[in-house]
């Protein structure tokens, strides 16, 4: 069975038709804003310990990195709140522990030679 269409219906016409609205927008669209950069997020962190809040720094990188800082010699307990914004986007949290004070936050790490080579006691 063999189907004919009118060859004077165009799909593509049609379809910016139904996409395009009749009425403009209320306000203006800033499309950077649908882009899911982090300083959109609202990020927040909550200590449990109230004595601990003292011992910790929470430093913003240019790049927008967020790195907490806290004491080494004493457990802690974070509770993390995230507030998304309205765009639907993809959200990863990558927590990596570096051993470096808040005074050091600006050097590069280093890895030792022991880090980088092949270990001799597999080979």
């Amino acid at each position: 069975m063999v189907e004919y269409h009118d060859p004077s219906f165009n799909a593509f016409e049609a379809t910016q038709q139904l996409m395009s609205s009749p009425y403009p927008p209320s306000h203006p669209v800033n499309v950077q804003l649908r882009l899911p950069f982090r300083g959109h997020y609202d990020f927040h962190l909550d200590f449990k310990d109230v004595d601990l809040s003292k011992d910790y720094k929470f430093f913003t990188g240019p790049n927008g990195r967020r790195i907490l800082f806290v004491n080494r010699d004493k457990p802690f307990v974070i509770r993390a709140l995230f507030r998304l914004p309205l765009t639907p986007s993809n959200l990863y949290i990558r927590v990596i522990p570096l051993f470096t004070s808040y005074s050091r936050r600006n050097e590069a790490v280093l890895r030792q030679e022991l880090n980088t080579s092949k270990c001799s006691i597999l080979t």
